[in-house]
């Protein structure tokens, strides 16, 4: 049975959902709060903009180096406005870390087309990065349904590649699936209910049966 593969360019390509639609996806939605590094560096990845690593360590760097390195620094300082300040100074440039993935919420956008939000003060760069830093998790989640929604072509992004099947489509293949599951249930059910006609021969024998009208000595009795 020959195939066929189709792929159509999306001209116009749109983020999949919402902003605030994390929760349309509950396993992305808790993978995004607690592997967020992780799934950033992975989507990065397969949507072309660099080695996963190299992302994931990246960012695990700008999000938690200043904290220990001003709190370090705050342990050898007498003052105890000095520290304070130093490590409230860390902890506020790790939030400021969130603009890596910013960027490249950025660059992505620009390079597949998507459009932009000009929330900001009326620039898009700027909307991104404070998506990033206001709701990361949302943000993240709306890239990576993005990516799976559709396939990525030499930076451009194309509908999810579909398998034609010749003289029936792809409902005829879907059907001929749900039909062998079918009958794969009812060749299970012999074993179970009693008086199961599991054989071919038998189940014929006993739809002809079923079909034929009774005897007159049936009926007369």
């Amino acid at each position: 049975m020959s195939r066929e593969s189709t792929r159509v360019q999306e001209p116009n390509p749109e983020w999949n959902g919402g902003l605030f639609d994390m929760w349309d996806d509950i396993s992305l939605a808790y993978l995004s709060i607690f592997c967020t590094c992780c799934v950033f560096g992975w989507n990065m990845d397969r949507l072309g903009f660099g080695n996963m690593y190299v992302h994931i360590f990246t960012f695990l760097l700008f999000c938690l180096a200043p904290f220990f390195i001003f709190n370090l620094a705050a342990v050898n300082i007498d003052a105890e406005s000095v520290r304070s300040a130093l490590g409230i100074t860390g902890f506020v440039l790790c939030i400021f870390g969130l603009l890596y993935g910013g960027f490249w919420r950025i660059r992505m956008r620009k390079r597949f087309n998507l459009p932009g939000s000009k929330f900001c003060f009326g620039k898009e760069d700027l909307t991104d990065c404070f998506q990033w830093l206001c709701c990361c998790y949302c943000s993240l989640a709306q890239e990576v349904r993005t990516g799976d929604f559709y396939d990525v072509v030499e930076d451009k992004l194309y509908y999810k590649e579909m398998d034609s099947v010749t003289g029936g489509g792809l409902s005829s293949n879907l059907a001929g699936v749900q039909e062998e599951s079918s009958t794969r249930r009812l060749r299970f059910s012999g074993a179970f209910v009693p008086g199961w006609q599991s054989s071919g021969e038998d189940s014929q024998r006993g739809r002809i049966s079923a079909t034929e009208p009774p005897s007159t000595a049936v009926i007369q009795k």
